[in-house]
């Protein structure tokens, strides 16, 4: 006889707006985190193609590095085929303390030593357990020590308005209070007994700012038939571009303190012949190849606000027993009890030209050096992909595509 089963729900966050020199303690926990980041990136260019295929036509944002810490914490709860499931979707050789660790020095580095910073990046994550429900301390110990997850007792089946607004008062306090709901009284189940939420916040200015009064209205191309006004930014400043090869147009543009960084690709063919032939390596090979100068860059501006449940486009990537009856689970609370029932992932993204004057200052030196040889032009013009990139690391925060930026 099959036990009745509780469920779990997964709510993943994210809020991004926004407009080196590294020390050898950054050197060194690179090259340890190497295993977690490369599978990190593995997973989110598996992901981005997955969503690519589901909405062909539609603008996209999401963050991988958010999902994949949300998605690792519950994985510290698998085993057997759960477990084996969730390690190959995230791309990770095991369920070692070793891979706990790492990501718990990977949040430690996006979350900052308490310093000033000239942007801000922070990620956290909570756990929120149906009151009178048991949790082993083991798990409790991970999630804690590995995720900084503390947890919360709540009533989610007896009164899932007030547990509601508890869950979503963390996300608003984790996003800056740009994202306020995301879980609906409706949504909990009456067999809810596990929440856990994951935040990422990103606000950066422009290392050398798009200036205001060069933005003008200007064609872009959404596909061959279609071509709308959008508002063009447009800026001569030092980035990293890789322009006229094979593969595809790929330019740099770094934040404040130049520890992250945008990176834009224009693809040289049908934008779903290009996503299918990405891959991690591919990017990792194409950024590590930029040259570095003054770039003419044209890049509208956008804004994309996205609600995704993830369920079906896991399953479709091979995840199913997590979601099913034959779950196990039994590393949270010693039971086979616990079923994933829902995986939620809202995003926000704006880009403008908005930066400091201190950084705009600088950011015109040499221009005019270039008046016999004019510098390279980077048009983005057409439906292009984003991503945001951790220079640390090298993890992608977020990753993205715009096919209309009215959108």
């Amino acid at each position: 006889m099959l036990r009745h089963k509780k469920t779990i729900t997964l709510l993943l966050l994210v809020i991004l707006a926004g407009g080196a020199y590294f020390s050898s303690t950054y050197i060194d926990a690179r090259r340890k985190l190497q295993p977690e980041v490369r599978a990190s990136n593995r997973f989110a260019v598996k992901l981005f193609q997955q969503l690519a295929e589901e909405s062909p036509q539609e603008n996209m944002f999401f963050s991988p590095l958010c999902i994949d810490i949300g998605m690792s914490a519950v994985a510290a709860g698998a085993h057997g085929e759960t477990e084996k499931q969730l390690l190959e979707l995230l791309h990770l050789p095991g369920n070692s303390p070793a891979a706990h660790q790492r990501n718990a020095l990977i949040l430690d580095i996006i979350n900052g030593d308490g310093s000033m910073r000239p942007y801000q990046l922070s990620m956290a994550c909570h756990l929120w357990r149906q009151r009178g429900t048991e949790t082993l301390d083991s798990y409790l110990a991970v999630a804690r020590n590995q995720y900084g997850a503390d947890m919360t007792q709540i009533d989610l089946q007896g009164n899932p308005f007030h547990a509601c607004n508890e869950i979503n008062n963390w996300i608003t306090r984790n996003t800056n209070g740009l994202i306020d709901t995301v879980v609906e009284p409706e949504e909990l189940r009456p067999d809810s007994t596990f929440v856990l939420t994951s935040a990422i916040y990103f606000h950066a200015k422009w290392l050398d700012p798009f200036p205001e009064d060069r933005t003008e209205e200007a064609d872009f191309h959404v596909s061959h038939d279609e071509t709308v006004r959008v508002q063009m930014m447009a800026h001569n400043c030092i980035c990293g571009y890789l322009i006229g090869e094979k593969g595809g147009q790929y330019l740099r543009i770094p934040y404040r303190g130049q520890k992250v960084s945008m990176i834009v690709i224009l693809p040289d063919c049908e934008m779903e012949t290009f996503i299918r032939g990405l891959s991690d390596k591919i990017i990792a090979n194409k950024i590590a190849s930029m040259k570095s100068d003054f770039v003419d860059v044209y890049l509208p501006k956008f804004e994309i606000d996205t609600s995704l449940s993830l369920v079906p486009t896991f399953e479709r990537m091979g995840l199913e027993k997590p979601f099913s009856g034959e779950a196990d689970f039994s590393g949270i609370d010693g039971t086979k009890d616990i079923i994933l029932s829902d995986v939620v992932h809202k995003t926000y993204v704006r880009v403008d030209e908005k930066g400091t004057e201190a950084a705009a200052a600088g950011g015109f030196v040499g221009y005019m050096g270039f008046e016999e040889e004019p510098p390279p032009e980077f048009r983005v013009d057409r439906p292009f992909i984003f991503l945001i990139r951790d220079n640390v690391t090298g993890a992608i925060l977020f990753m993205g595509r715009v096919t209309n930026p009215l959108e």
